[in-house]
């Protein structure tokens, strides 16, 4: 090998080192942020809480076509759900691991903020 190749080809690996140390900052500080998933929107009626998380649906086994994760909360009781957005008719769609379905207008739902 010459002196060339050789000196490319530490050249090269610098900066593959310098790369790979940068991705796995990224991934180390990205992590948290997929460890918890902050609520995104909220509807609430009298003694009803819907919210609608962005993290995965986890009934699976029940649904297929609804891919995020939905908590209805009345009064005392929490039912873990999952949740979909039709776009063709601007609808919430929901269901729910007691087997409750419902579909409600995406205008009741209000962005959650953190304060």
């Amino acid at each position: 090998m010459s002196k060339i190749g050789a000196s490319k080809q530490r050249a090269m690996c610098r900066v593959a080192s310098r790369v790979f140390k940068y991705l796995i900052w990224v991934v180390i500080l990205a992590a948290p942020t997929f460890a918890y998933s902050e609520p995104q929107y909220s509807f609430t009626a009298a003694d009803l809480t819907i919210t609608l998380h962005d993290d995965l649906c986890g009934l699976k086994s029940e649904i297929t076509n609804l891919h995020r994760r939905a908590v209805w909360k009345h009064k005392d009781e929490v039912v873990e759900g999952c949740w979909g957005f039709s776009e063709r008719f601007g609808l919430i769609l929901l269901y729910f691991a007691d087997k409750t379905s419902t579909a409600l207008p995406s205008q009741l739902f209000n962005k959650v903020t953190n304060t």
